[in-house]
């Protein structure tokens, strides 16, 4: 289906709910296509629907579980993400952070961000 811009903005919500049933939605503006509107390529499956993709898969053969031991070794051990969340938190009480309700708040934020790598 195709529609203007200013079509697509008015009619949004029914828009929505044709690319929910699966159509694709194609927007002009000036004459010329400016975007495409469809579901994610991506879809998360119900579960017959992962039991059936199982059922399609190969049988693992003898060397599978040393296969994946093998992957685990070459990449070490997960990072210890609860003690570099308590270094951090360790080190913001010491520094005299204030952890009270609104200043808490933000040094639980700068330490989540901390633990997932980013500058606090």
């Amino acid at each position: 289906m195709r529609m203007t811009a200013t079509e697509a903005a008015h009619r949004f919500s029914e828009l929505l709910s044709r690319v929910a049933a699966g159509e694709e939605i194609e927007v002009i503006r000036s004459g010329a296509e400016v975007a495409v509107i469809s579901l994610p390529q991506s879809q998360l499956m119900s579960a017959g629907q992962f039991r059936a993709l199982i059922a399609t898969a190969p049988v693992p053969d003898e060397t599978f579980l040393e296969d994946v031991r093998a992957a685990r070794r070459s990449v070490g051990p997960p990072e210890d993400a609860w003690g570099r969340l308590t270094s951090v938190l360790h080190d913001r009480s010491a520094t005299g952070h204030e952890w009270g309700s609104a200043a808490h708040g933000r040094c639980q934020r700068r330490a989540a961000r901390a633990v997932a790598g980013r500058a606090p």
